[in-house]
């Protein structure tokens, strides 16, 4: 198994962080606040470049904390699709996304905007039922 360098690890936590705060400063005020036409230029102009140094320097800081006895540590493996679905998180998340969907799902089809807002009820539904049960309906699978 390969082994992983202070680099390596180093940049893992610079892009790790920076991919965060890019993804909530350019979705957040998408979801939030959709009228605000300049909402997903907050992560690429400040949240994400922000989480980048914030994320080097973070792995600057935990390889300075290593002691040099510490040997490297092999590579992670990815985890299985199946076990993130599995974690409890996934559930919890699941629920949320839904609840923020059924309500903006909600408001759309009171201001008329249609198949969207439909959409957004019907994703809604799904995340609902998974974060309740843990799996995804039958009717909502695809055929194979």
């Amino acid at each position: 198994m390969p082994r992983v360098g202070a680099r390596s690890r180093v940049l893992a936590w610079t892009f790790g962080v920076g991919f965060v705060c890019f993804a909530a400063g350019f979705f957040g005020p998408i979801i939030f606040t959709p009228e605000a036409n300049q909402g997903p230029l907050l992560g690429i102009f400040i949240t994400g470049p922000i989480g980048l140094v914030l994320g080097l320097l973070v792995g600057i800081w935990k390889e300075t904390r290593r002691g040099p006895e510490e040997p490297d540590s092999p590579a992670p493996s990815l985890p299985s699709w199946e076990s993130l679905i599995a974690h409890p998180l996934a559930r919890v998340i699941a629920g949320l996304i839904a609840l923020i969907l059924l309500v903006r799902g909600i408001e759309g089809l009171r201001a008329g905007a249609g198949r969207g807002a439909a959409a957004a009820i019907v994703i809604a539904v799904i995340l609902g039922f998974f974060a309740g049960t843990g799996r995804v309906p039958d009717w909502a699978r695809r055929n194979r």
